[in-house]
């Protein structure tokens, strides 16, 4: 189901472009699993670096894909405020490799915060996106989105999602009648 605040058009458009995808290239990764302390339980981190496509490469590519959904872009962060949460798509360069770096995902909420334009560090959900050529991951994380776009609707998924996200404590303890 699509939420009234996401462009059906630009799901279309997204689904249109995937089938033509056919020449763009699949992206490799490198999977490292780091062990991450998630607040009062841990869980594993399974963090994925790209590597066969450039940063710059891979923001082309997801640029107009993000746009047409009405996310604004500031260098390697996209944002969509949807009212009640910010969604956020970063693209994070590694340190180590110019051609190197990570996608994460976050949603920040105006229940529990006042930013206007958070990084996604700040969010109060977040996570990084396993390996998947751009199109696909791009689909991937506005389904999440969807899916996390209200308080009540994070907070309903937060045990889940605690086992591959950072979620904080709000979200977790919340309490709905």
């Amino acid at each position: 189901m699509i939420n009234s605040s996401w462009s059906q058009p630009g799901i279309r458009r997204i689904t249109r472009l995937h089938e033509q995808a056919r020449h763009l290239p699949r992206s490799g990764f490198v999977q490292q699993a780091n062990a991450v302390g998630r607040g009062q339980g841990r869980a594993a981190d399974l963090s994925v670096m790209w590597i066969d496509m450039s940063p710059d490469e891979f923001i082309g590519l997801v640029t107009p894909l993000l746009k047409e959904n009405g996310f604004r872009r500031t260098r390697t962060t996209w944002r969509k405020d949807l009212g009640k949460c910010i969604a956020v798509f970063n693209v994070q360069k590694s340190q180590w490799d110019s051609d190197s770096f990570y996608v994460n995902i976050g949603t920040y909420y105006s229940k529990l915060g006042d930013e206007i334009s958070p990084s996604v560090n700040k969010c109060h959900l977040y996570t990084k996106l396993k390996e998947m050529e751009p199109i696909s991951l791009v689909e991937s994380a506005i389904d999440w989105f969807q899916k996390r776009d209200a308080f009540e609707k994070a907070a309903l998924l937060a045990e889940e999602d605690s086992n591959s996200c950072l979620v904080v404590k709000e979200l977790r303890n919340a309490k709905f009648t």
